[in-house]
């Protein structure tokens, strides 16, 4: 294709009608990602190419190497100044979201979006007015935060300014069990840094957890992030031990696990939590 000249006529043809949405929409499905970035950033007012193109990334990043590549390329970067210019636009969010979380899928990738922005970005949409309580946005920014917060830096970034924001989110959406799965793996993966951990139990994560945890006691895969989150706690932060006697957390998710004896990850999680407090 590109010996035939193909995709020169396809990057002339996308260049030379800019404005031109249906010739734009077609060069997206021909072309590679640069021109996709390029596209972003020159039709950002366009909400039905933006849209598609948040589409193809994140088909494209479901691919490991094609995803590292796409995130070494400036995939995210491109993406985050797309959330930037629509923060009004849920849907673009979401889907901007959705491709970030595509993309950041490696430790390699969430190394290098540490000083792209990325992180203050997830950041600042948690924290704009009242988001905390779109379960659409909140769902997608909290899987992003999954992707990237396994490593410290990216972890305590969030967790300066993302955890108020994502507690008041678990305790609106108490009732949801798909996003509430996303911010128990959240909190599991954030408590495992003392750097992040420190900010979360100050702002009172034991209570939210064990609050959310006796409300869905028979979600027994939240329960158990839930009791992972708070031996890491235990682990990683000198104050979640007041925290855990204050709140009674033993006691009750004890209960929980007694209830669920035949689930393995509760009662694998149960005996630490008690050797720990203990």
């Amino acid at each position: 294709m590109v010996q035939l000249g193909v995709l020169d006529l396809i990057l002339a043809v996308s260049k030379g009608y800019p404005d031109e949405i249906e010739i734009q929409k077609s060069c997206l499905g021909c072309v590679g990602h640069i021109r996709i970035y390029e596209i972003m950033k020159e039709l950002v007012f366009e909400e039905s190419v933006t849209s598609l193109c948040c589409k193809l990334l994140k088909i494209l990043a479901a691919n490991t190497d094609i995803a590292n590549n796409l995130t070494e390329s400036g995939g995210c970067r491109a993406v985050a100044q797309l959330l930037e210019d629509n923060r009004n636009q849920t849907s673009l969010v979401v889907l901007g979201c959705q491709a970030l979380c595509k993309m950041i899928s490696t430790d390699e990738a969430a190394k290098i979006i540490a000083n792209e922005g990325i992180v203050d970005l997830m950041v600042s949409i948690s924290s704009e007015k009242d988001n905390w309580a779109n379960i659409e946005i909140m769902n997608e920014v909290i899987k992003v935060v999954v992707n990237f917060c396994g490593l410290e830096e990216n972890a305590q970034v969030y967790a300066r300014g993302g955890v108020v924001p994502l507690l008041k989110a678990i305790e609106a959406h108490h009732d949801n069990a798909l996003f509430l799965g996303n911010a128990a793996m959240a909190l599991s993966k954030l408590s495992v840094h003392p750097t992040a951990s420190r900010p979360l139990v100050k702002r009172g994560a034991v209570a939210v957890i064990v609050n959310s945890a006796n409300a869905n006691a028979e979600r027994k895969g939240i329960v158990a992030r839930y009791l992972r989150t708070l031996s890491n706690f235990l682990y990683t932060e000198v104050k979640a031990g007041e925290e855990i006697a204050r709140t009674n957390a033993y006691a009750i998710l004890q209960h929980i696990v007694e209830k669920n004896s035949d689930f393995e990850p509760l009662t694998k999680s149960g005996p630490n939590l008690t050797r720990l407090f203990d």
